[in-house]
């Protein structure tokens, strides 16, 4: 006889992975100055160096290959946001650990914006006016190899990508 497995609904996993997502361009598009042109010329409230949306092949493709590498820039990311409940339930029903889930998911980041430590400093302010919740993930560095060091939220361990 065949196995016949029942997966519960409500509040599950399942529920939770159908979850609506946060909206992030109307903050970006007015940080950007497309909102306040000039003879139709945007005026940036900040200067974005890079926009890195997360989804699937996470951080270490999006972040660290597609931008990052080609620049020959390191990063170190310690204040991550921890993953969702249901994406550390997908962890462990897939028995997936290390890096694996950085490279296969978000990890609970939607979006890395790369800009100076002052451009930081007023995206953090005006971030909550906009119901966007963000803080700063960690540092661009100068490295002779370009690297990605990554303080995880699914363990507590240090990843790294070369």
């Amino acid at each position: 006889m065949a196995k016949t497995t029942i997966l519960p609904f409500g509040n599950s996993p399942i529920k939770e992975a159908a979850a609506p997502s946060a909206l992030y361009e109307g903050f970006l598009t007015y940080l950007n100055g497309w909102d306040s042109l000039v003879d139709g010329v945007p005026q940036p409230k900040v200067k974005f160096h890079g926009i890195t949306h997360i989804t699937g092949g996470g951080i270490p493709s999006k972040f660290f290959g597609d931008f990052l590498k080609p620049r020959e820039l390191s990063a170190k990311l310690t204040n991550l946001w921890a993953p969702p409940r249901v994406m550390r339930k997908f962890a462990e029903w897939r028995n997936v650990s290390g890096k694996e889930p950085y490279e296969i998911w978000h990890g609970g980041q939607g979006a890395l914006v790369i800009v100076n430590e002052t451009d930081a400093k007023l995206i953090l302010l005006l971030a909550p006016h906009w119901g966007i919740s963000a803080r700063q993930a960690g540092l661009i560095t100068n490295a002779r190899k370009p690297t990605l060091t990554v303080k995880s939220k699914f363990d507590d361990s240090t990843l790294v990508w070369e």
